[in-house]
């Protein structure tokens, strides 16, 4: 393949136009560039969600060290969560995302499902395995892509399985730092990570949501 970084959005960030998102912890901020044009219809659920104050308060209910932090359930043991629609979306598989440390992506009730709603995942390996960078050069993958993988992290085992919608640009320190953080034996955190608030920046198409008072329970 002749690509040139430039067709990889994660790989030229500061190109990429469309809001961001600020995410505030109890553990610390971090900041996600969102893809809105190749996941419009998930960026856009993530934006209403957030701009409604759905996430306000909601924890990073598992945690796997060296894998990837799940987000974005109204409920302690991840069972909870809704779509902006109040109903299940679409995958948007974009062929130039890929799941690289620090991409965000949704959580699904099976991969390759059309079972999106408010959950999500960042994924905070660091280590990319060998057999996944020897899979990746035999299936032909780009240069800069297996490089990429190979000196940053990520997991290639989740690409075109998950939709990944975004991409922590600033504040990967308190992605691992949450990763360290006291889990039990099925990898919930021993004290709460809160999301205190998740705020929207850039222009949006022309979805005006007003922030709330308070965010609705399911």
């Amino acid at each position: 393949m002749n690509n040139s970084q430039n067709d990889f959005p994660q790989l030229s960030l500061t190109n990429v136009e469309g809001p961001q998102a600020l995410v505030k912890t109890n553990y610390g901020d971090f900041l996600i560039q969102l893809f809105e044009k190749e996941a419009p219809m998930l960026v856009e659920n993530f934006v209403r969600l957030a701009q409604s104050r759905y996430y306000d308060g909601t924890v990073f209910y598992k945690i796997d060290p060296d894998f990837a932090l799940q987000g974005g359930s109204t409920k302690l043991d991840g069972t909870g969560g809704k779509s902006a629609w109040g109903h299940p979306i679409e995958n948007e598989f974009a062929p130039n995302l890929f799941h690289f440390r620090g991409a965000v992506s949704m959580v699904s009730e099976q991969p390759q499902t059309n079972t999106n709603s408010s959950q999500f995942f960042v994924v905070q390996n660091k280590h990319t395995p060998e057999q996944y960078l020897k899979q990746l050069e035999e299936a032909g993958y780009p240069e800069d892509v297996i490089n990429t993988y190979k000196q940053n992290g990520g997991l290639p085992i989740l690409d075109q399985r998950y939709s990944i919608f975004g991409q922590v640009v600033q504040g990967l320190d308190v992605v691992d730092k949450i990763a360290g953080v006291e889990i039990d034996k099925d990898n919930h955190p021993v004290k709460p990570v809160k999301i205190e608030t998740v705020e929207i920046t850039g222009d949006l198409w022309d979805i005006k949501v007003p922030r709330k008072d308070k965010k609705e329970e399911d």
